[in-house]
């Protein structure tokens, strides 16, 4: 059993490496901690070494031959699972501890709205629920050899946008074992419905994946208006026709877990609970904050807490939600042991930490929760608000001094949103005509309000051959569409001076009708002109996402000829000559296509600066053009301290180390072999940026080896330690 406090730290013999760790999830298949599955006090431990969990708050029969109906805590879920491993071993009795193991873990379902993006013994793995919640029916097939276990679904819910632009829905999805998922007879899809404004929700429909690399896959979700408010689950299917749902139960009733985002114009609310007791050995409540409604869309909290002894006490915030099985989550659950107070500890989703990494009183720390907010998100704010708190050890008192909570919200602000789903939707191809022709085009309001069109007109190499030869209405009502007719006349002259730089991303295009909007994300609608005759190669589209460091470049050609590929180059405020073009990388053409065709690239572990790039697009004659991305793309510097996982790892001989600095600091980073000798050092001043330490494992053994992070200036000081292994 992991332990019933709560926190990311099993008790002993959980933390041992050869035992079977057990923590407790709820009957609604969440992670239980202190406040969820409606029950205040019991959690489950969790965090390294965490095999799996199993629920607890359910029936068991008692001694005297009734039934509890709460049997609860982390001895339950043990027993629990310790009845699978008995039903596996009942079946084949020649099976070894680490065959039971290998079962019990991939047999697991992957509960609770929580990414399982870590890569571990026995597949994918996360802190708060280890593999998954016990299945005895999958596991026990497994050691039966039958494979009845559904593939593993690694997604992080998207945050809440004021992108009136598809949303990028990005999973990692690979079956129990490790191989492939079937991706063509049953593609992966993700589900999603809307709530416009509060008009109620649609039905649910669906998206198969639009873009993959290896196991993973790329899904849109149409763009919105602001003020709507959307929820989603992902569906994949392994090669033995076993299919999965993320979050677990999908769409059904009582799931309380569906991903949720909302499209809007973001502001944050922010109240503080004023000071209250922690009595000895007792609860206490802190007084209500009333809040007005709106939709919850993140949650942060600032604690500033005295008590003589922090492992005593825990806090856990509690929502005006009507849902008893979610409405309280744990802020943070008997940290700290023998230290003292919590001042100005930052918690939130997003850190990287949790509160066991870091040392009473955590002064103006980031950490993640003992239990996720993320579940809060998409609740109605209103009603009271208020913390409550539990001493359970006697002896020691203390105050909260005040909490400081921040919800991320919108303004209310409805919006137009004019539709750019796909590639077709901003182009119109007159194929090969070598007449006059008139095609139809209609923009489409997708929003809450209504789209207004000043005016419009065209650019391009070819534009004096194009023309929209009808009245076009100034506003579009939400769910209307506008009617473009735009014709094309080969026998119009080309004007003077028609034809564009070379810098100039138009003089790519056969012409570009650009038509002015008050769409807040696409101010200027660009629909591209194509006509066969006229160009070789047509970009539709160039854009970029930033995830932290990494940039992902992603463009569409709306149709090629002879395209042997694209060079990406970059200039960037980091290199020596901010104005000299590099080139990053190469990306094979399809050749020849007459229809969309999209590429993808990715630069990734930067360093803070701004970014520039462009493509040269190359055909098979060598010929070249440039096209350019039209934004700057800008790398902030680091807000938190932050060491990564060693990788590769396992390793041979060579592994990368990365570390952030959100300030200049003194580093210190040491590498010790399992006997805790020091095998490496490494110890400079650092300004604040990414930083990557490449070591070479040449002149050492096989073996587990720890590596050590300590960077400390004059008001903060982080550590933190992690395991690599080195396989010859």
């Amino acid at each position: 059993a992991s332990g019933n406090a709560g926190n990311d730290s099993l008790d002993y013999p959980a933390s041992l490496s050869t035992v079977i760790a057990i923590g407790a999830s709820t009957p609604q298949d969440q992670k239980k901690a202190p406040g969820t599955g409606n029950e205040f006090y019991y959690g489950g431990n969790f965090g390294d070494n965490l095999t799996a969990v199993a629920p607890i708050n359910c029936y068991t029969t008692e001694i005297n031959g009734t039934y509890n109906e709460n049997f609860g805590g982390t001895s339950c879920a043990c027993a629990n699972a310790s009845g699978v491993a008995a039903l596996i071993l009942s079946k084949t009795t020649t099976l070894t501890s680490v065959q039971v193991r290998t079962y019990i873990s991939r047999g697991c379902d992957k509960i609770d709205n929580v990414d399982y993006s870590i890569n571990n013994t026995y597949g994918k793995w996360n802190e708060y629920c280890g593999y998954g919640r016990i299945n005895a029916f999958q596991s026990l097939r497994l050691s039966m050899g039958v494979d009845r276990t559904p593939p593993s679904i690694n997604h992080l819910n998207v945050h809440s946008i004021n992108s009136t632009y598809p949303a990028n829905i990005s999973a990692e999805i690979v079956d129990q074992d490790g191989s492939v998922i079937d991706s063509v007879t049953n593609k992966p899809k993700v589900f999603f419905r809307i709530n416009k404004n509060n008009a109620g929700w649609t039905s649910y429909d669906s998206a198969i994946y639009n873009s993959r690399a290896g196991n993973n896959f790329n899904f849109k979700i149409p763009g919105q208006g602001w003020e709507t408010q959307v929820q989603y689950y992902i569906k994949a299917y392994d090669a033995a026709a076993n299919y999965s749902l993320f979050p677990a139960h999908g769409p059904a009733s009582d799931s309380l877990c569906l991903c949720y985002y909302k499209v809007g114009s973001l502001t944050t609310y922010t109240n503080v609970f004023p000071s209250f007791a922690i009595p000895d050995f007792t609860y206490n409540q802190s007084s209500f904050l009333t809040l007005p409604a709106f939709e919850v869309l993140d949650t942060k909290v600032e604690v500033y807490a005295r008590h003589t002894y922090d492992g005593d006490f825990e806090l856990t915030l509690y929502s005006p939600d009507a849902n008893s099985n979610r409405n309280r989550k744990c802020i943070e659950a008997f940290n700290g042991d023998a230290g003292q107070d919590i001042t100005g500890a930052s918690v939130n989703d997003t850190n990287s930490l949790f509160f066991k990494d870091g040392t009473p009183p955590y002064t103006g720390g980031f950490f993640k929760p003992d239990y996720p907010f993320r579940g809060l998100n998409g609740i109605n704010a209103a009603g009271n608000w208020s913390v409550i708190t539990y001493d359970r050890g006697p002896g020691d008192a203390g105050t909260v001094d005040n909490i400081r909570m921040t919800l991320l919200r919108t303004t209310g602000t409805l919006s137009s949103n004019a539709r750019l789903d796909t590639p077709a939707d901003s182009i119109i191809d007159y194929g090969s005509a070598a007449v006059t022709t008139v095609k139809n085009f209609y923009l489409k309001n997708k929003g809450t309000s209504s789209l207004s069109i000043p005016f419009y007109f065209i650019t391009g190499t070819y534009a004096s051959k194009f023309s929209v030869i009808n009245l076009i209405p100034p506003i579009i009502v939400p769910s209307d569409s506008a009617l473009f007719q735009v014709q094309f006349d080969p026998s119009a002259p080309e004007k003077t001076g028609s034809k564009q730089p070379v810098n100039s991303i138009e003089s790519f295009q056969n012409a570009l009708l650009q038509i002015n909007t008050d769409d807040p994300s696409k101010p200027i609608f660009k629909v591209s002109l194509l006509n066969d005759a006229l160009l070789p190669v047509e970009l539709a589209s160039f854009v970029s996402n930033v995830t932290g460091r990494n940039i992902k470049l992603t463009w569409v050609t709306s149709r090629e000829t002879n395209n042997t590929g694209f060079d990406i180059e970059v200039k960037s405020s980091t290199s020596n000559s901010s104005l000299t073009w590099l080139k990053k990388g190469f990306v094979t053409g399809i050749g020849n296509s007459e229809g969309p065709i999209e590429y993808t690239f990715s630069d990734n572990n930067l360093i803070a600066g701004k970014y520039s790039y462009r493509l040269k697009q190359i055909d098979i004659n060598g010929n070249y053009k440039y096209f350019y991305l039209e934004n700057e793309i800008v790398i902030d510097l680091p807000i938190t301290f932050s060491l990564g996982q060693n990788y590769p790892n396992p390793f041979n001989p060579v592994t990368n180390i990365n570390y952030n600095l959100p300030v200049e600091s003194n580093v210190s980073l040491k590498i010790f072999d399992i006997q805790g000798r020091e095998v490496f050092s490494m110890a400079e001043r650092k300004p604040a940026g990414y930083f990557t330490l490449r070591f070479d494992a040449s002149s050492l053994s096989s073996g587990i080896y720890f590596y050590k992070l300590e960077a400390k200036n004059s008001v903060n000081k982080f550590v933190n330690i992690k395991k690599m292994m080195v396989i010859k």
